[in-house]
């Protein structure tokens, strides 16, 4: 997930296409509110938040929110985060700018670059890795798209968010639109046939 953007006030006119349809700031908090409790079971998943969670995070939310995500969940810095770090306490089991990581998938490596921006060339691209991130807010979703990269903004706002119904999209969801990025071929024979070939 990325950009919940819990409290925002702003952003319900800023996304209005996305998040037009709330009567107030109050109704989308009670919204994402609803979705972690619902659709998060904390002994088994593993979360990741690619940034922007809560606007103005204080010790109420941080405290909230606490008790919602599950133990393994790991936060990749958004441009309103940071400041509050040392109050989550051991909720997130990693924080950083960047995260780079493999995920083992029917028997293939699937190599990740997590961030909140949104980047042209990352880490092991050239083999076929993907770049998940937030902040765009749906903005560059056509681009990502045009572009044929294995790049997906995932956020709130972005188009995959909406097709799945919810801002937790999950890693299932989000291969099946790689897969169609590649035409069904494995990420590392697409990335050399691309690259190496064209």
């Amino acid at each position: 997930m990325s950009d919940l953007h819990y409290n925002h006030e702003n952003i319900l006119w800023i996304n209005k296409k996305t998040r037009g349809h709330f009567q107030d700031i109050t109704q989308m908090n009670q919204y994402i509110l609803k979705e972690l409790k619902e659709k998060v079971n904390k002994d088994v998943d593993i979360l990741f938040d690619l940034g922007d969670l809560i606007w103005k995070e204080g010790p109420a939310e941080v405290e909230l929110f606490s008790k919602l995500l599950p133990v393994r969940s790991h936060r990749v810095l958004g441009n309103h985060d940071g400041k509050n770090l040392g109050a989550w306490g051991k909720t997130w089991k990693g924080v950083y700018d960047l995260l780079d990581l493999i995920i083992k998938k029917d028997g293939e490596d699937i190599r990740l670059t997590l961030s909140h921006y949104t980047i042209l060339d990352w880490n092991h691209r050239y083999r076929g890795a993907w770049n998940l991130h937030g902040h765009c807010h749906g903005g560059i979703d056509s681009l990502n798209n045009e572009s044929g990269e294995l790049r997906l903004d995932i956020g709130f706002d972005s188009d995959i968010a909406s097709r799945t119904g919810s801002f937790l999209v999950s890693f299932d969801d989000i291969l099946e639109v790689m897969r169609q990025k590649t035409g069904g071929m494995g990420f590392r024979d697409w990335a050399n046939e691309r690259f190496n070939n064209g």
